[in-house]
């Protein structure tokens, strides 16, 4: 039996084309715009991950970035100066660290944990390292077909994305990791509505749907923490 390949293995090799990588896999201008509209100024500013859009808006409004991603290969392909990187799971780092942020960013990292316990105690975790009134926004890759039980219960899908497989690249594929079954850990794509329930600890103050086709698959939201 062929040895099923991590999220780690994956992010590695996705690495060496990264620069290949267009929308939507990454943000495009206007998902970029709306989380800048909400950023604090100022203050801390933690990225899960790496991306490199959300690097850059960070240097505009921050006076430190932290970014903490698993995969050396990303960091190492992706880094820029003004920016701390880390190499750590995220919940990981959250569990090892008493830091507070004013602003908490990820695109699309959802994806790479395990619903729906890694889900909750990332919104416990997020609340936890917010700041009163501090900032999370994320862009999603949702599903619109499939219910979550359905997704992770049944063995013949709790591997595949509903819908998005024509959205494969190049760069998502090599010959022995093609296609998301051949990962250990299943890739989350929840509705809309299973994602607003699962961040209801903080408030939901933005939302956005991209224009583009498919684009209700891409959803960005932006909370604060209430208090």
């Amino acid at each position: 039996m062929t040895k099923l390949a991590t999220q780690l293995d994956f992010w590695n090799a996705r690495s060496k084309g990264f620069e290949k990588v267009n929308s939507p896999l990454v943000p495009d201008e206007k998902d970029i715009a709306f989380h800048k509209q909400y950023l604090k100024k100022g203050g801390k500013t933690l990225i899960l991950g790496v991306t490199p859009s959300f690097c850059e808006i960070a240097k505009e409004i921050a006076a430190s970035i932290t970014a903490v991603d698993f995969s050396g290969g990303m960091i190492n392909k992706l880094k820029q100066d003004g920016v701390t990187y880390i190499c750590m799971d995220w919940q990981e780092y959250f569990d090892q660290t008493d830091e507070l942020f004013d602003n908490i960013l990820t695109d699309a990292g959802m994806a790479c944990i395990a619903y729906p316990k890694g889900w909750k105690d990332m919104a416990i975790s997020l609340n936890n390292h917010l700041k009163p009134n501090g900032i999370f926004s994320s862009r999603f890759f949702l599903s619109t077909q499939v219910s979550p039980k359905e997704h992770y219960d049944n063995p013949d899908t709790n591997r595949i994305v509903p819908g998005m497989a024509n959205l494969d690249s190049n760069w998502m594929r090599k010959p022995q990791l093609d296609s998301y079954r051949d990962y250990d850990v299943p890739w989350a794509f929840p509705t809309e509505e299973v994602v607003l329930e699962n961040f209801d600890n903080l408030l939901l103050i933005g939302k956005h749907v991209p224009d583009y086709e498919e684009g209700e698959r891409f959803i960005s939201f932006a909370w604060q923490k209430d208090n």
